[in-house]
């Protein structure tokens, strides 16, 4: 696994950190942003650390 940053494409700057496997494709979420107030889009936008 590696622990990767997900950040808000609502250019909100609202990010949070989650876990994927090592192998597997950059991740893009559909999730809700508090301060947009709504479901946006979240991309992969560094990897933190392995783990």
């Amino acid at each position: 696994y590696i622990m990767v940053r997900m950040k808000s494409m609502a250019e909100t700057g609202y990010g949070f950190n989650v876990r994927r496997l090592r192998l597997q494709d950059k991740l893009v979420l559909y999730k809700y942003d508090p301060i947009a107030k709504q479901r946006v889009l979240f991309t992969e936008k560094k990897k933190i650390r392995s783990m």
